[in-house]
């Protein structure tokens, strides 16, 4: 029940990840498949490759036959008429619905007892995905990417796009800039008739190419190869195959064979050539030349493509581009595609500026993905930082490493330089520069640019920068570590990690004198961190060294807490503290203060009672005891008066629905007399039978009901009474 629900609900259910169930017939030839072919795969497929090709998915697949053989590389749609012929008696359109993307393996038929090996490798699978399940806007992934990220919201991607309309035909009498030519109508229209006659032969258009055996072989994985033989493909159909072709005697061959691979021409099914150059030119050239029969009319609108910055958010994604594909739609494009990966978008003519264009096809590519980090203490997004380079390696600077980054910073909205490029070196989270940088420092990677956004003119003051707070909405810093020290704490020999504690808690303590609570807060949580676990130490005199500062540290962070009016952390930290020392009078009065602010003044008054049991002259926890006494008397008030209203309003309430149906007994009763009086002896009749069908609550659920309220207005007495 549970699986029909999820394939059957629409809302539920991801479009992009919907299982493709393959037919029964499908099934069957792939089971064959493997008992009549051997496979042995030379290169595994890449690990994010996991589909497999699947009917009307386009493949482009490369293969080499038996010794002597040309390579060439083939375009078709899985299942159609366009599949190859048999080669050394492979299936290849079954052989391929084996295979990933990427794969490259050699296949040998066991029927035919001399059969050659073959040599396959699929450069491309392309699958068109619909993605909201209403036909607005589907995508066909064209290239995979690298890195495991996607988008997410709050980070932003570069990514490099470029559209046009579907909707006007082509015009093949129009040039554009006054380059090469279209191809004429006539040869348009006889290319389409020939290769829909040819199909069924196992003619293919034809792309001829030329050059050394390595570069051929570079440029059939070229995407713009890929991109002239997909375009053929969808507007001839059929198939389309790219081989190297015999180059004749001369110096344009000699120059052809030693020079990168080269279009020589594009030769269509039935025979005709379509474009061609003697000295060769690029797949690029090629589609200009054969703009009449591929890509977008002369005349359609579009534009060519360029990069743009686009924002992730919750529910959609901005971009200052106007023709961008907006809100949701966008958004859910880009939500899953990684690092390198390029689509082809087909957007509906009730999506975006289709809706004064018609059918759109938008060509995307994501450049890149920037993170952005919520690094403020506080977590109210005024430090944003912005990564703009990686960075090497995994390790960070630790609190007291001495760093070496360059930094410099300018006004966002004027773009005034407030400070030049400038390189620092010194002990992070020390103090000696402001918040922006120095609690930024710790969050970077050797040679990490980043971008740092600050919104808090309290994070940029810096006297030796000469950074002051000045009416400035918002300041950019860009900063990159150049090198730090690497500090292994684990290696660390016991007296150094003392003192390595001692220094990053004294840090702290002028923190929090200077007013830097969260600061002061961090530093103290390092410190009791790395000090959780020293039970298995050896030497007995670090050992009570690192138990005492680990107390200060709860302490201290304690107090701190409490400046910052977060009580229940506050708490937890003072029980870290009470845990050890059950009679520590600063942690058991801090808890106090933490539970007067939390509400809890019974159990803060206990706590308060107890310092006073400790230090009778404690003045700060006579006057705290005295304003509990308060707070716990106008508590007690309160709730007294809180349960008097209750309890009135149940003896109300039910003393309304006893006089309700006693008045309903006395209706019914003088209706029937008043029945009898007109009706003579059928009045009796009557009255019977208003007994019989008298439904009414019968007498000994009221005397439950009322036993019932009795308790619970004593228990509500005695509660009152012990409270006092």
């Amino acid at each position: 029940f549970l699986l029909y629900y999820l394939i059957s609900s629409q809302d539920f259910l991801v479009p992009s990840l919907c299982i493709r169930v393959m037919d029964a017939a499908t099934a069957a030839d792939i089971s064959a498949f493997h008992e009549e072919v051997s496979k042995e795969i030379i290169t595994e497929a890449p690990s994010d490759a996991w589909h497999q090709p699947q009917p009307d998915d386009l493949v482009i697949l490369e293969y080499q036959g038996p010794a002597g053989a040309n390579r060439c590389s083939r375009a078709w749609r899985v299942g159609s008429t366009g599949a190859p012929p048999l080669v050394a008696g492979l299936n290849l359109d079954l052989c391929v619905r084996t295979m990933r993307r990427g794969e490259c393996s050699t296949m040998r038929s066991k029927k035919l007892e001399d059969a050659s090996p073959v040599t396959l490798q699929l450069h491309s699978l392309e699958h068109s995905e619909d993605m909201f399940g209403d036909g607005c806007v589907t995508r066909t992934v064209l290239e995979g990417g690298k890195g495991w990220q996607t988008p997410q919201p709050g980070s932003e991607v570069i990514v490099r796009f470029g559209w046009h309309s579907m909707d006007e035909a082509a015009n093949p009498g129009t040039a554009q800039n006054g380059e090469h030519a279209p191809l004429e109508a006539e040869s348009l229209a006889a290319a389409e008739e020939a290769a829909e006659e040819a199909t069924s032969d196992g003619v293919a258009t034809e792309i001829l190419l030329g050059g050394s055996t390595e570069s051929i072989a570079t440029l059939m994985m070229s995407r713009a190869l890929k991109d002239l033989q997909r375009l053929l493909l969808a507007r001839l159909h059929g198939a389309v195959v790219a081989r190297a072709t015999h180059i004749g005697d001369g110096a344009d061959s000699a120059s052809i064979a030693a020079s990168e691979g080269v279009v020589l021409k594009v030769v269509s099914a039935s025979g005709k050539e379509l474009v061609s150059d003697v000295a060769g030119m690029s797949p690029v050239a090629a589609l200009e030349k054969l703009r009449g029969l591929v890509g977008p009319a002369p005349g359609a609108a579009g534009r060519k493509p360029r990069e743009v910055v686009v924002t992730i958010e919750e529910d959609g994604c901005s971009c200052d581009a106007e023709d961008w594909i907006p809100g949701k739609y966008g958004m859910r494009i880009l939500s899953d595609l990684r690092t390198g990966q390029r689509c082809l978008v087909h957007l509906s003519s009730d999506v975006g500026q289709g809706k004064a264009m018609g059918k759109l096809e938008y060509d995307i590519e994501l450049l890149k993905i920037i993170k952005l980090e919520d690094i403020s203490l506080d977590k109210q997004g005024k430090l944003v930082k912005k990564l703009m380079y990686e960075g090497n390696g995994y390790e960070r600077p630790t609190d007291g490493a001495e760093v070496t980054l360059r930094v410099e910073a300018c006004d966002e909205s004027s773009g005034a330089d407030l400070l030049e490029s400038r390189e620092l070196q010194f002990s992070a989270a020390s103090g000696r520069f402001c918040t922006a940088i120095d609690e930024t420092v710790l969050t970077m990677k050797k040679d990490q640019v980043c971008e740092v956004r600050c919104s808090d003119p309290t994070a940029l003051v810096d006297d030796e920068l000469q950074l002051h707070k000045a009416n400035r909405a918002v300041v950019t810093l860009t900063i990159e570590l150049l090198s730090f020290e690497k500090i292994d704490i684990n290696a660390l020999e016991e007296p150094e990690r003392v003192a390595h504690c001692t220094r990053r808690k004294e840090v702290g303590t002028t923190f929090f004198q200077n007013g830097s609570w969260r600061r002061a807060l961090k530093r103290y949580q390092h410190v009791t961190s790395l000090l959780a676990y020293v039970d298995h130490w050896k030497e007995e005199n670090c050992k009570t060294t690192a138990v005492m500062l680990r107390r200060t540290c709860h302490l201290n962070a304690a107090a701190c807490w409490l400046k910052l009016e977060v009580w229940p952390e506050a708490d937890q930290s003072c029980k870290q503290v009470l845990r050890e020392d059950p009679g520590n009078v600063k942690a058991l009065f801090r808890r106090g203060q933490a539970l007067n602010n939390l509400g809890e003044y019974r159990e803060a008054g206990q706590i308060i009672r107890r310092v006073l049991e400790i230090d009778p002259d404690n003045k700060e926890a006579q006057r705290m005891l005295a304003r509990l006494r308060q707070a716990a008397k106008a508590e007690a008030q309160q709730q007294k008066g809180m349960f008097s209203r209750m309890a009135k309003g149940i003896v109300e309430d039910s003393s309304a629905d006893a006089t309700g149906v006693a008045a309903g007994e006395d209706a019914r009763s003088g209706e029937a007399v008043q029945a009898a009086a007109a009706g003579g002896g059928s009045g009796s009749q009557a009255v019977v039978a208003e007994e019989e069908e008298d439904d009414s609550i019968p007498l000994w659920c009221w005397g439950l009901a009322s036993v019932l309220l009795l308790g619970s207005t004593l228990g509500v007495v005695a509660y009152m009474r012990r409270r006092r």
